[in-house]
C-alpha cells in the first residue's frame, strides 16, 4: 500500500487531504509541524510527501533541507 504523509499546520486542509486519499485506498499520517513532520517521515518512510512550506517551528524550506541532508531523505 502506498504510503502518504501529509506535514501541514492548517487542520482543516490536513484533514481534507487525509479523508480524499485515505477514501482512494492510501495509508496516511499528518504532522502539524515541520519538526513532528520529520519524526513522521523518519519513522514512517512515506512513498509521497505533502509539504506546507509556511508553518510554525520549522518552516516547510527548512524540514526539506534537514530531509535531504540524511541519507534516508536524499
Amino acid at each position: 500500500m502506498t504510503k502518504i504523509a501529509i506535514i501541514e499546520d492548517d487542520q482543516a486542509i490536513s484533514q481534507m487531504y487525509r479523508i480524499k486519499f485515505e477514501a482512494e485506498g492510501y495509508d496516511v499520517e499528518t504532522a502539524a509541524n515541520g519538526r513532528l513532520g520529520l519524526e513522521l517521515i523518519e519513522k514512517m518512510r512515506p512513498d509521497i510527501v505533502l509539504l506546507d512550506l509556511m508553518m510554525p517551528l520549522m518552516s516547510g524550506e527548512e524540514m526539506l533541507a534537514e530531509l535531504r541532508a540524511q541519507p534516508w531523505g536524499k
